[in-house]
């Protein structure tokens, strides 16, 4: 059952001609439940998982990243096509896990099988050929049991613990010893054996069996003056004092972490994106501010994402676009050179609502699963990566995603 059936024309979104249906706005008396266990946020658009394993995706569409066609314009007829609401990606595989990229969706199958659809400009569908506008098998006979989307390459873990990465491996976010981009999965160079892995924007950082957490590619390191530079780590490499991590997620230019229930963050910190009340960077986790307990962890662009133990939803860094969630005119710091609004420290999202995950990719928007099984988004919504069935240049209120149940 598709919930939720008030239709509004707010003022954030373009009602007039060749926008289609009015966006569905959720109610505060939410109804129904859609049975959704998972979300990933890429760039510009986002994919959920059913509890029966189906794949559901929405907005952006230009190179086949959603898994089925689309005919709706993004911004104008002369831009690409769009989904603004979730539709059941071809196929009826019953996914295990999915993993949204910047132009690319990787998912594993109950059957412990990996399969990409989008772009494979840079080898990152790990099956050689064209771009694919429906799953595609990743060409191993490997068996998985994680997977990663990153900017342009894809990492995942074996069922025996090995990781793989393919794509493009021009800073060494393969993990290979090089900077040979691959078409296909190739064992990363290390012994380890891993529990997960997060692929961000060039480089990708995981967490072993042993409690370790090991990175490679574009490393941030933080320099005088402000600035931050990047070194090409080729193999993997033991973050310093990292401690045994729950959880893991790097972003476009900083990673995060929850162990023993706190958040930390490392890397560069331009926009207050480590949380920890400060824009200066750190080659070690530093705890985020605020002492909250947290379950779970999620880095975009400039900007982070995480769930307390109690539900809530709090973000931090960069808030442009109100990805950050909170009601405009709220924040009033500025952060990096371009002076954009942000806050270095979390900042409660909006709304009743009780999350159990959150996801914030490589772009600027944030979704999370509701204790109620339903999907939000909130950010950025140009290209209807938001779900809720319109377009938005900006909203700090989280929107729930109409799905489009078989």
């Amino acid at each position: 059952m598709r919930a939720v059936a008030l239709f509004l024309c707010m003022a954030l979104v373009a009602c007039g001609a060749g926008e289609g249906a009015l966006p569905t706005v959720p109610t505060l008396d939410e109804q129904g439940r859609d049975g959704m266990v998972a979300v990933s946020a890429g760039r510009d658009h986002t994919c959920a998982l059913s509890e029966s394993g189906a794949a559901f995706c929405w907005g952006r569409n230009d190179h086949g990243q959603l898994g089925f066609p689309t005919s709706t314009p993004c911004d104008s007829a002369a831009q690409p096509t769009c989904a603004l609401d979730a539709h059941a990606v071809l196929g009826g595989l019953a996914f295990r896990t999915i993993s949204a990229g910047t132009s690319h969706t990787c998912a594993i199958t109950t059957g412990f099988a990996a399969w990409c659809w989008g772009t494979n400009a840079d080898g990152e569908l790990g099956s050689g050929g064209p771009d694919a506008p429906a799953p595609r098998a990743v060409t191993t006979t490997t068996l998985f049991a994680a997977i990663s989307a990153g900017d342009t390459h894809t990492c995942a873990v074996a069922t025996d613990g090995t990781a793989w990465c393919w794509g493009r491996n021009d800073r060494g976010q393969l993990g290979t010893g090089d900077t040979i981009p691959r078409a296909l999965p190739t064992p990363v160079a290390t012994s380890a054996r891993f529990v997960d892995l997060s692929a961000g924007q060039a480089r990708t950082c995981g967490r072993t069996t042993d409690a370790r957490v090991l990175c490679w590619g574009a490393i941030w390191e933080y320099r005088r003056n402000g600035l931050e530079f990047t070194r090409a780590q080729l193999l993997p490499q033991d973050v310093p004092a990292a401690g045994a991590f729950t959880a893991l997620s790097v972003g476009a230019f900083t990673t995060c972490g929850v162990t023993g229930g706190a958040a930390v963050c490392w890397e560069a910190n331009p926009y207050g994106e480590m949380g920890n009340g400060t824009t200066d960077g750190s080659t070690a986790p530093v705890p985020v501010a605020g002492g909250l307990a947290f379950t779970n962890v999620s880095v975009g662009v400039i900007q982070a994402c995480g769930v307390a133990v109690d539900g809530s939803a709090w973000c931090w860094g960069n808030d442009s676009f109100g990805q950050l969630g909170v009601p405009t005119g709220t924040l009033s710091a500025r952060c990096g050179l371009q002076q954009l609004v942000c806050s270095q420290v979390p900042v409660r999202v909006v709304g009743w609502r009780r999350f159990v995950s959150v996801s914030t990719g490589i772009g600027n928007h944030a979704c999370g699963v509701t204790r109620e099984s339903n999907v939000y988004c909130w950010g950025l919504g140009v290209s209807g990566q938001l779900g809720f069935g319109g377009r938005v240049t900006a909203t700090a209120q989280p929107l729930r995603v109409a799905i489009r149940l078989q």
